[in-house]
């Protein structure tokens, strides 16, 4: 398996034992179709990956990772917002995940709505520079 996709199934397995609102639905992948009766939810994918050297076998990475927080209804802003803290609350606190990496810095977050006024959605989604050596 690639550092990448253990570090990415690793900030799986925190979210869900942080037990945040999403429970158990917390997906390594973007592709999930993710439907309004299963929200809130959280999707985690890398976004760009840039390497340091070029000679063979480990190298320094820069991993950018995205964690979706997908929430629904019509107060689904405020439940995006809650629960975009508690990703952020553990990932400041990951103790486990920081030993497969040299350092974690939280970048940004994207916020997004869509809906029809029955069926809204919001999206935070947090952006996270992860440095590791694979």
């Amino acid at each position: 398996m690639h550092a990448r996709s253990r570090i990415k199934q690793d900030i799986r397995d925190l979210l869900v034992g942080a037990l945040t609102a999403a429970g158990e639905r917390v997906f390594v992948s973007r592709i999930n179709p993710v439907f309004l009766k299963d929200l809130p939810a959280i999707q985690v994918y890398a976004k760009d990956e840039t390497v340091a050297g070029d000679q063979p076998g480990a190298r320094s990475r820069v991993l950018i990772v995205t964690i979706g927080a997908a929430a629904g209804g019509a107060d689904c802003d405020r439940q995006a917002d809650d629960l975009a803290l508690a990703i952020e609350t553990a990932m400041d606190q990951s103790n486990n995940l920081r030993e497969s990496v040299s350092d974690i810095a939280f970048t940004g977050t994207v916020i997004e709505y869509s809906g029809d006024g029955e069926r809204n959605i919001a999206e935070a989604n947090l952006s996270f520079q992860i440095l590791y050596l694979g």
